[in-house]
């Protein structure tokens, strides 16, 4: 935040025009003109990751933390963990009802997401929430924090089932396993898979 005019309107690229990090793309940019609209409104935009821990040497226990930070914070302070708080656990929806099929467990995991979330959406239907930063010793600012999501990070398991995609990856999968190629299973150690030229 620029001490000087914490209120500012954030511009593409950094002070150089680099994209570097979540403050300096068009998501950001676009979400700060869409949601800060009043005059003591600043963008702290909600990082969260999602993935499962296993709590077993085996693997049979596992959780999905449902973890989040705010972009406000350096890059440098968002890579220790301090800056990151859980809003909820998922849990083993494998081991809790074994024999359900797989589109329930999948309905049971977005009813959990949504019970996670819903503060976090509760807050954002306000309008936000009123904050008092303290930039250093001196200069305290009365603003209103906008909250919105910028991304959800996590593996391509988690992601899958947040997006209610197929996540079969077994060798008994019917066509790609990848998002991007139309590789199938027995290709997957192939690292020319579809070139017609390639490099040895």
């Amino acid at each position: 935040i620029d001490k000087e005019n914490p209120f500012k309107a954030p511009e593409l690229g950094d002070d150089m025009g680099i994209f570097d990090d979540f403050q300096s793309g068009s998501v950001h940019v676009e979400a700060h003109d869409r949601y800060c609209n009043g005059p003591t409104d600043i963008l702290n935009e909600i990082l969260i990751f999602i993935e499962k821990s296993f709590l077993d040497v085996k693997g049979k226990h596992t959780l999905e933390p449902v973890m989040f930070t705010m972009d406000l914070f350096k890059r440098s302070m968002r890579n220790l963990p301090e800056a990151w708080r859980p809003l909820g656990y998922i849990p083993n929806l494998d081991k809790l009802c074994p024999h359900a099929t797989p589109d329930d467990k999948l309905q049971d995991y977005h009813y959990c997401l949504r019970i996670i979330l819903s503060e976090l959406a509760e807050y954002q239907k306000l309008g936000g929430i009123d904050w008092k930063l303290c930039l250093d010793d001196t200069v305290d600012i009365e603003c209103r924090l906008q909250i919105p999501v910028n991304c959800v990070m996590g593996d391509c398991e988690g992601h899958d089932k947040a997006c209610c995609r197929k996540s079969n990856r077994s060798g008994k999968a019917k066509g790609s396993l990848c998002r991007y190629c139309n590789c199938n299973f027995a290709t997957l150690g192939y690292p020319y898979f579809g070139s017609k030229d390639p490099l040895i």
